[in-house]
């Protein structure tokens, strides 16, 4: 368990998960300024049910899933709002946005970024597919999508919204697997 349901995050702190096994700390849904999750000895996929209390005010990493077949989903049968204010980065990890008949929306502030790294994963997550034609995942981003190679951002049942700035919306409720050119 992740003993810190009374203290106050500040401006400019980052939180480093490190040393995760095979069961999920708990107490995660708060709010955080920077947050990295780095646990190459992770053994499987962790589900860590985090609720809208979550965000970020500053920065998420996600690294180090310890192997091809591990990493993490934020959430499951909840629709669930998380909000982060700087970049979300992959860098070497796994994510799935959700799992289950939950619907994340998430609001990025900054970049999305995926490294340069064959073991880099974004799945906006496909649910179950009920109710049949609904969103799965919906990310709102200010900043830039960056794919690195290598990198797999999987997009199903999902929207991506760019800036009107930005040349065009990324928008696919199909199957969708971007792996960019070396």
């Amino acid at each position: 368990s992740f003993n810190n349901s009374n203290v106050t995050w500040g401006t400019g702190s980052t939180v480093e998960i490190i040393g995760v096994g095979g069961t999920p700390p708990t107490n995660l849904s708060q709010a955080f300024y920077n947050f990295i999750w780095n646990n190459p000895n992770q053994s499987n996929w962790l589900t860590l049910n985090l609720t809208g209390s979550f965000s970020i005010g500053g920065n998420l990493k996600v690294m180090s899933k310890g192997g091809s077949d591990k990493g993490i989903v934020f959430a499951t049968s909840t629709n669930r709002t998380y909000n982060i204010s700087g970049h979300f980065e992959i860098d070497g990890g796994k994510v799935e946005l959700t799992s289950g008949t939950g619907i994340v929306t998430m609001n990025i502030g900054g970049d999305l970024l995926l490294s340069d790294n064959a073991l880099n994963l974004l799945d906006l997550g496909w649910g179950n597919g009920s109710p049949a034609g609904s969103y799965r995942s919906i990310v709102y981003l200010s900043g830039d999508l960056n794919i690195g190679a290598g990198s797999t951002f999987t997009c199903n049942k999902s929207v991506i919204n760019l800036p009107e700035t930005k040349s065009s919306a990324y928008t696919k409720t199909a199957q969708q697997n971007n792996t960019p050119n070396s």
